[in-house]
C-alpha cells in the first residue's frame, strides 16, 4: 500500500511454478498464478500469467473447437515476460482469425527450458487426447540443440538412430525447495516486507536495475576481454557437456541451465556439432512420422538467437565471433532448417525476416535473450501467412 508501484515478485526463479515430470523432465504447475516484472529498460511492465488445469498457459481448454493448433516450445513460447495477447501463439491465434479461420484454439505449450527431445516426447503423450489440425514445433536456434545433449533423454545408437536412455530421472536441483526456502519465500512475499525491501533497493540503486529477489542487478556492456572470456567459457562447457554423452552417462546439468550453441555456430564440422545435428534430425524425423501417422500437420518454427542478429546485448555477439573462419551468422538457423528440408519436414525459418526488420527492437535489452512483443508478432504473422499458403489448416 505505500509504495505499490515498487513491489515486486520476490520468487526464487519461479520454481514454484513448476514440477518434476517422470517423463520430460519438467512440467508447468496446473491451476497457478503468478507475475512477471520487466526491467525498467524493457518497459517495466507487471505480467500476469496463469496455467489451466491441463497445465498449460491461459485459459482453460475449449470443448470442441473447430480448429486446434498446439505451439510447443520453450520459455520464447510460455513467455512468461509478455501479456497472453502478445505472446506467439496469443498473437498467432489474431492473425489465423483476421485471415478467416475463425474458429481456431491455439493453445501456449512452452515451458521454460524445454528442449525438442522433450517437446517430441510431451507431443507422443498429447497427440491422442487433444487431436490437433496442427502442431507447431518451435525450435530456439541457440540453445535446443544442446538441449538433447544436456537432457539425456536420448542418444544414438551404434548406427545413429535415435533411442530412449534408461538412466534414471531425477529432480532438478531448482525444484527441490526445502521447507526452509519455502518458509523464506513466503515471508518475503508479506506486502510490508516487500515493500520495504524493494523502496530499499530503489533508493540505493542510483539507476542500477533491481533483480526479483531484491538484489541490485546492472548490465554492463561487454568488453573485448570479457566476450574472449565469455565464448572461452562456453567452449569447455559444451566439451564438458558432450564428454557425459559420449561416455554414456546420465545428465548432470540442470534443466535450466541453457546456453548458445557455440560449438555448431563456430566449428559446425566439430564432433560434437554433428552429434547435435544428428540427434536435432532423428528428433525432428520422429515427430514428423508420428504427425503423419495421426493425419496431423506439423510445422517446425525456427527462431534465430539474439546473439546473430544483435550488438552489445548478449556478453558477445555476431561481430565478435566473425573472427571465427567457419562462423556465419546463419549457422544455427541453417542446420536446422537443412534437417528439415532433408527430411521433408516443413519449417519457417525467421532468421532473413528478423534480420530485415530492425533486430534490435526484436529482442529484449540488457542481456535478456528473449524476443520482444514485437518480435512475437513478427513471427506469428509470418507464421499465420505461412499456415495459409500451405493449406495447413481449412477453411
Amino acid at each position: 500500500m505505500v509504495f505499490p508501484e515498487l513491489v515486486k515478485n520476490l520468487g526464487i526463479f519461479d520454481s514454484l511454478a513448476y514440477e518434476f515430470n517422470e517423463d520430460y523432465l519438467i512440467s508447468l504447475r496446473p491451476n497457478i498464478a503468478r507475475e512477471h516484472y520487466r526491467r525498467e529498460e524493457n518497459g517495466g511492465d507487471v505480467i500476469r500469467w496463469k496455467t489451466n488445469s491441463g497445465s498449460f498457459r491461459g485459459e482453460e481448454l475449449e470443448l470442441t473447437p473447430k480448429h486446434r493448433v498446439i505451439v510447443y516450445g520453450d520459455s520464447n513460447v510460455q513467455a512468461r515476460f509478455s501479456d497472453s495477447a502478445q505472446t506467439f501463439p496469443g498473437q498467432l491465434a489474431r492473425y489465423l482469425h483476421e485471415s478467416g479461420i475463425t474458429d481456431v484454439e491455439v493453445i501456449n505449450a512452452g515451458v521454460v527450458g524445454f528442449g525438442p527431445d522433450q517437446i517430441f516426447i510431451r507431443f507422443s503423450n498429447e497427440i491422442d487426447r487433444f487431436k490437433p489440425d496442427l502442431v507447431i514445433f518451435h525450435v530456439f536456434a541457440d540453445n535446443d540443440f544442446g538441449d538433447i545433449i544436456r537432457n539425456r533423454l536420448f542418444e544414438l545408437d551404434v548406427d545413429g538412430n535415435l533411442i530412449r536412455t534408461d538412466y534414471k530421472k531425477t529432480v532438478d536441483t531448482h525444484l527441490a525447495v526445502s521447507k526452509d526456502r519455502k518458509l523464506k519465500l513466503f515471508l518475503s512475499q508479506l506486502l510490508t516486507v516487500r515493500a520495504f525491501k524493494k523502496a530499499t533497493s530503489y533508493l540505493l540503486s542510483t539507476g542500477a536495475n533491481t533483480e526479483a529477489n531484491g538484489t541490485i542487478w546492472q548490465f554492463n556492456a561487454p568488453t573485448m576481454q570479457s566476450k574472449k572470456n565469455a565464448v572461452l567459457n562456453i567452449l569447455k562447457k559444451d566439451d564438458a557437456e558432450y564428454l557425459l554423452y559420449k561416455e554414456s552417462l546420465p545428465g548432470q546439468y540442470s534443466h535450466f541451465a541453457d546456453h548458445y550453441d557455440i560449438d555448431i555456430a563456430l566449428y559446425p564440422e566439430k564432433e560434437s556439432s554433428k552429434i547435435k545435428k544428428r540427434l536435432m534430425e532423428q528428433v525432428l524425423m520422429k515427430a514428423s512420422k508420428l504427425a503423419k501417422e495421426k493425419g496431423i500437420n506439423l510445422m517446425v518454427l525456427i527462431q534465430p538467437s539474439r546473439v546473430d542478429l544483435t550488438v552489445g546485448n548478449s556478453p558477445f555477439d555476431y561481430e565478435y565471433l566473425q573472427q571465427y573462419p567457419d562462423y556465419k551468422r546463419s549457422n544455427l538457423t541453417a542446420a536446422v532448417e537443412e534437417i528439415c528440408l532433408s527430411q521433408d519436414v516443413r519449417s519457417l525459418n525467421l532468421f532473413d525476416v528478423f534480420r530485415e526488420n530492425d533486430p534490435q527492437s526484436l529482442f529484449f535489452k540488457s542481456g535478456n535473450n528473449h524476443w520482444t512483443d514485437r518480435g512475437q508478432r513478427l513471427a506469428a504473422k509470418e507464421t499465420a501467412r505461412y499456415i495459409i499458403d500451405h493449406s495447413m489448416i481449412k477453411h
